[in-house]
This record gives structure tokens, sequence and C-alpha cells, in this order.
């Protein structure tokens, strides 16, 4: 398989870090892209959002928690970030919403975590997902409505849509959801999904949209109505 034209971007504290990094990412068939700092993430153009962004903890454990976690809140439509954490820094991730990969981290976890971004981003004309008169946009993670509106999601709102839509009809349970969320391991919890999930159904609440997640005894169900 030629990956080479899906780019990992790393945003890490030293230069050992950058270049282990690097190894295993041109090992595993990717293209490699180091940043400098947040700043040139939030200068990626639109064509390199066939890619993801990975992150070692050392940047965000060592910085300041308000400065991090507005940047989160302000970059969730940009590119998919990961953060690669210790097994000793997990339960402080949890706290917040990131996707981790647990270092150290070798050629087959990190292609089992961006192999479905990848996938993804094959053509955009077959990322088109429709419903009824709607569609969803897997690349860009947005609702585009009958009427023209858009309606974007957040990387961890995206990944739930795609799921339900994948899964229309089915009961999803919470485990089921934290385990498969874009393939890989998710920092949040089951009252973490709850919210998430209570903002999709926000998002989706418009008079000409007729699908709906449904709370039940045994999970969620995605349906029209």
């Amino acid at each position: 398989m030629n990956n080479a034209s899906f780019k990992i971007f790393t945003l890490c504290a030293d230069t050992l870090v950058t270049e282990a990094f690097k190894s295993i990412i041109l090992a595993s068939g990717y293209e490699h892209f180091p940043l400098k700092d947040f700043s040139s993430m939030n200068d990626l153009e639109l064509s390199n959002r066939h890619g993801l962004i990975l992150i070692d903890e050392n940047i965000i454990v060592n910085g300041r928690k308000e400065n991090y976690l507005k940047f989160f809140k302000n970059y969730t439509d940009s590119l998919p970030v990961l953060v690669a954490v210790s097994d000793s820094d997990k339960e402080f991730l949890k706290r917040d919403i990131f996707t981790y990969v647990t270092k150290p981290i070798n050629i087959s976890n990190l292609q089992q975590l961006a192999e479905p971004y990848r996938d993804n981003f094959a053509d955009e004309g077959l990322n088109l997902i429709k419903l009824d008169d709607h569609s969803y946009n897997i690349n860009s993670r947005t609702l585009v409505l009958a009427d023209g509106k858009n309606v974007r999601f957040t990387n961890f709102e995206g990944g739930l849509m795609l799921i339900f839509i994948k899964n229309s009809n089915k009961t999803l349970t919470t485990k089921f959801l934290l385990e498969n969320i874009l393939g890989y391991s998710s920092g949040a919890d089951s009252n973490t999904l709850k919210t998430h999930i209570w903002r999709l159904r926000k998002k989706l609440n418009y008079d000409n949209f007729h699908f709906d997640i449904v709370n039940t005894k045994e999970g969620y169900v995605f349906k029209k109505y």
C-alpha cells in the first residue's frame, strides 16, 4: 500500500522526539512534516488536510492547561489531532477530550491509527454519504442540509456521526462507541460520551432533518423519524 500522499505533522518538545517520530512515520510509509509550535498548526493549508497531527505529551503537559485547551477548542474543525502519551499520563488526559496513542509508538499501531483517516481522504466524491436530501462529508466532518446550510462537527462529534450513519437503525452500546470511534482508543468515558451525544443531537435539531439519536436501555440508535 502506498501511503506517501498521507501526511503526518508532528509537534514535539525536542529534536530527539521529533527524530524518533520521523523514523516511525517514514518507516510506515507516510510523509513527515515537523511543526515548530501551535501557531504553525493554524497555518496549514486546506490542501494539507489529507493527514493528521501527532503531538508529543510534553508539549501539552509542560504547558499551561488553559492555553492548550483553548487551542484545541479553536482547532477542532481542522486536521485530526493525536497525542502520544506514556501509560502514567493516561489519567491526566482522560479529564479532557484527547485521542491518544501510547508510547513507544511502533509501525503497527501508527498504521492502525492513520489508515482510517487515509481511507477517508482517498476520493472526495466517495466520501459523501447521502441521508435523503442531505449529505454528510466525511473529509470535512460537515453535514450539508437540503436547504444548503452547513453543520460542522468537531473531531469527536465527526467520529460519532460517521459510526452512527454507518450503523443506522442499530443499537450501539457505550462500550462499542468508546472502543470504535475512528478505530482507536480514546480518553473519553461514558459521561463524556453522553455529553458529546447531547451536543451532537443539538446540532442535528433542524426542522427538515428527520434523523435523531435515540437513547435506549441497551445503547444509542441513529434512525429516521
